[in-house]
């Protein structure tokens, strides 16, 4: 009779995967691999489907989706004024899994962790550049592109 952790490690193999990954190599989270990062664009472009009454209601479900996937920004750092501009873009800095905060391997006993959580993996970190205009049908057409 086979105990249940042969049958693990024969459907994993033997510690191949851990958590914050997927077999096949390929996750959602591996933000420094092209090909995932273009399909979390792809998940993040589908904000320009609609024009939106209130923008804010775009931006927090998009906000509700990343974090899904273990990134985030600002909320806070987001400002819509349809009487100064029709248009315009902003970018606004993202953090995976909260940041890295205290000590990993290679810091040094004299300092302290304190990051993004992108910018070891990602050169320059990640930014989400939001695009808005308002509309003469006095709707808000948004767009989106982590960079």
């Amino acid at each position: 009779m086979k105990r249940f952790t042969k049958y693990i490690k024969e459907y994993y193999g033997a510690g191949e995967v851990s958590s914050g990954q997927v077999q096949g190599h390929q996750s959602t989270i591996a933000i420094d691999d092209p090909v995932a990062l273009d399909a979390i664009n792809a998940y993040v472009g589908q904000i320009a489907e609609y024009d939106y009454v209130n923008p804010y209601t775009a931006v927090n479900k998009l906000w509700g989706s990343l974090s899904q996937l273990g990134l985030s920004f600002n909320l806070s750092d987001v400002h819509f004024d349809a009487t100064s501009a029709d248009k315009g873009v902003m970018e606004l800095a993202m953090t995976r899994w909260g940041g890295r905060q205290g000590k990993d391997i290679d810091t040094p006993h004299t300092d302290k962790l304190d990051d993004d959580g992108v910018s070891h993996v990602k050169e320059g970190g990640l930014k989400l550049r939001l695009g808005y205009s308002y509309t003469e049908n006095n709707r808000w057409h948004i767009t989106g592109r982590l960079i």
